[in-house]
């Protein structure tokens, strides 16, 4: 028993000084004393525990959970898989629900909802929060492990315990899982000479896809452009880039990549762009994450477009995934993600993470002034989800009226400028 846990701190305790040598990606480096002094606290506390507790305690669950505890305190997107669940979740199944999640608030996050998914046709929606999946806590699973439980064989159920502001008390709700696959960039007129771009995700090929959408509109006449990132919240790093090539002069940075012990890398522009000199605007949201939000920024950043709706989620660092040698998964952010102005897209204090906006909208009187005209106050009852769909339908058509009539005036400012110069 004494060389089991002697085994187990061991294992532990070179995790946490590997850490700590590393230094972590976020500006909070522990002092290697004060480490050592941490570790001889820990051993402390696990020698009390296998000596004087009195039943006899499971030191691997113990240890785990330890393990666990420290790495998803570093930062929302770490996270340890134990080695039999990895294999358990290794083959999840071909069916999902249309979540997108991370951890806060110890539990899992809704990032995004899928468009046309279960979880949206139940009305599931960013900021819902899963308490449990099957029955399991999500506060005792990593991010990677509830995004995999959500996943199953097609035509499968998965029973969820969802706290949403605006209900009392957590619900519990079934999913049917199905196939999601990947939309493409979708391009329509919205008027004759204001184009809008929907790219739903940054998968594999959507640059290309996106930019053909977009000679399309071009050619049938479209003056200013609007690009819908809401909910955006998956994809590659790399197919955000190409795209934002395809709107910024050659040599533009779109993001640098930062390390550990200030390793730089950046990712600049290098063709010439293929949408100039037309006003673009870019709706977002607390679903925009990720690819989306690096997207957003390298076009806000250098002037090339207007941010509408309201803050971004804030995912911005570069996870790396390692099998470690019992099987199980670390994930570690490796690189921060720093947008052309110098700013990062994340931040410890999430109020902070994420882009701002440059027009804000819903305000805070729209929202007031949907629930005076919408609900009755004499009535005590808690608002119907019919409500908040009205609500989200509302905020989304604002947003939108919002960025036409930006786009409208930067048109005919455009125009007058062109008379101008003419005469």
């Amino acid at each position: 028993m004494a060389e089991r846990v002697k085994f187990l701190v061991l294992s532990v305790s070179t995790l946490i000084v590997a850490y700590a040598l590393v230094g972590g990606l976020l500006p909070q480096v522990v002092g290697q004393e004060e480490t050592y002094q941490d570790l001889s606290l820990f051993s402390a506390v696990l020698d009390h525990v296998r000596r004087d507790y009195v039943e006899e305690p499971d030191l691997n669950e113990s240890l785990r959970g330890a393990i666990e505890g420290m790495v998803e305190a570093l930062d929302p997107y770490a996270g340890f898989v134990a080695a039999e669940v990895y294999r358990e979740l290794q083959e999840a199944g071909q069916g999902d629900v249309g979540l997108i999640v991370s951890k806060r608030y110890g539990y899992a996050y809704v990032v995004a909802v899928t468009p046309g998914s279960p979880a949206e046709k139940i009305g599931l929606r960013t900021g819902d929060l899963l308490e449990a999946v099957e029955g399991r806590s999500t506060a005792l699973m990593s991010a990677w492990e509830v995004q995999r439980r959500l996943r199953g064989p097609e035509g499968s159920e998965v029973a969820l315990k969802v706290i949403r502001a605006r209900r009392s008390e957590p619900q519990e709700v079934s999913l049917t899982r199905c196939r999601i696959e990947p939309r493409p960039p979708e391009g329509k007129l919205l008027e004759e000479d204001i184009g809008m771009l929907r790219i739903p995700s940054f998968h594999k090929g959507t640059a290309a896809e996106a930019e053909k959408a977009i000679r399309d509109l071009l050619e049938r006449g479209a003056k200013a452009l609007l690009i819908d990132l809401r909910s955006t919240a998956v994809g590659s790093l790399e197919e955000a880039v190409h795209l934002a090539d395809a709107f910024l002069p050659a040599g533009a940075t779109i993001v640098e990549l930062r390390g550990k012990g200030g390793e730089r890398k950046v990712l600049s522009s290098s063709r010439s762009p293929l949408v100039e000199e037309i006003p673009v605007a870019i709706l977002i949201d607390g679903g925009t994450s990720g690819p989306a939000e690096v997207f957003a920024a390298a076009l806000r950043d250098h002037g090339a477009a207007t941010l509408i709706g309201e803050r971004t989620d804030g995912r911005g660092v570069v996870v790396r995934e390692r099998t470690l040698h019992d099987g199980s998964l670390l994930m570690l952010p490796v690189e921060v993600l720093v947008r052309p102005s110098g700013e990062l897209i994340s931040a410890k204090e999430l109020r902070k993470a994420g882009l701002e906006p440059d027009v804000e909208i819903p305000g805070r009187d729209f929202v007031s002034n949907f629930y005076f005209d919408h609900i009755d106050d004499e009535s005590g009852d808690e608002l119907s989800d019919e409500f908040y769909a009205e609500l989200d339908a509302a905020v989304k058509g604002e947003q939108l009226r919002e960025a036409m009539s930006l786009l409208r005036e930067k048109i005919e400012n455009q125009q007058g400028e062109s008379l101008k110069q003419a005469a």
